[in-house]
Order: C-alpha cells, then structure tokens, then sequence
C-alpha cells in the first residue's frame, strides 16, 4: 500500500491500523506499507526500511522485537525516537 492513510481523519486511521494489525497477526499475513509518517511505521511494522537514492536503495533502519499488538503508547514513542536519531545522525555524517 502506498500512503494508503495519509487522506484518512485520525479516528479512521487509528481504527484501520488495528484492523491491519488484528489481521495481519490472525492471518500470518505479510505486506508492504509505503508511508512518511514515523508514527504510523511504528504503530504497524515489524521491521522499518528507509528507500533513498536514485536508483533507489532500502537501507534498515530498525527492526522491531515486539509485536505491533503488543506495544503501548510509551513503547511507540521511544521507537520514533531512535528512529529519527538514526535519521537525523545518518544525514548529519553524509555532509560533514
């Protein structure tokens, strides 16, 4: 899916995210989300890719070792977190 939620009002995409995860686990099921919001990266996935480049390159940027339907609010944000400091210190080098 690609920015499958970005036009979605925040009930809505909250009520979808744990629709994919319930099926997702209950399935066994596997996908691709497309998104630029960290947030709804971390409330979904398992593992977080980050594409750059032309051509373009997926670089790993965190894998999770929780299960979405496990992590609480607290959980999540620590996670955007490391994230965007893996970001930001990934940008930082790349024009020192």
């Amino acid at each position: 899916m690609d920015e499958a939620f970005s036009a979605l009002d925040t009930a809505l995409k909250n009520d979808l995210h744990h629709r994919i995860i319930n099926y997702i686990h209950k399935n066994k099921a596997y996908g691709i989300l497309v998104t630029h919001d960290i947030n709804e990266a971390c409330t979904i996935a398992d593992s977080i890719y980050e594409m750059k480049g032309s051509p373009a390159r997926l670089n790993l940027l965190h894998t999770f070792q929780t299960q979405p339907k496990q992590r609480n609010d607290k959980m999540i944000q620590k996670f955007i977190t490391t994230i965007r400091e893996k970001i930001i210190n990934k940008n930082k080098s790349k024009f020192s």
